[in-house]
C-alpha cells in the first residue's frame, strides 16, 4: 500500500542522497532497500514526475536518471506529503 509515510521516505531519501539535485539508481535495488515491490516505487515515482516534484528517464536494466526540482525540497521544508 502507497502510503504518505512511504512517499515521504522516498522523496527524503532521493533528496538527501542527491546533493547536486540529479542521480540515478537501480529501481529494484531502491524498492528491497525501502522494503516495497518495484511496481509501487515506480508508482510513486511516476506521481512524483506528474507533479513536478522530479523528472526521470527510465532506461533497461531498472536504472532510473533523475533530476529533481527546487518543489521537492519545498514539500520537505513543509513537512511532507
Amino acid at each position: 500500500m502507497i502510503t504518505t509515510e512511504l512517499k515521504n521516505n522516498v522523496l527524503n531519501l532521493l533528496v538527501n542522497e542527491s546533493p547536486g539535485m540529479s542521480g540515478d539508481f537501480n529501481i529494484k535495488e531502491l524498492a528491497a532497500h525501502l522494503g516495497i515491490e518495484y511496481p509501487e516505487l515506480e508508482a510513486i515515482l511516476d506521481q512524483f514526475a506528474a507533479l513536478n516534484i522530479l523528472t526521470m528517464q527510465k532506461a533497461l536494466g531498472g536504472r532510473v536518471y533523475f533530476t529533481l526540482t527546487a518543489k521537492a525540497h519545498d514539500i520537505i521544508q513543509q513537512g511532507g506529503f
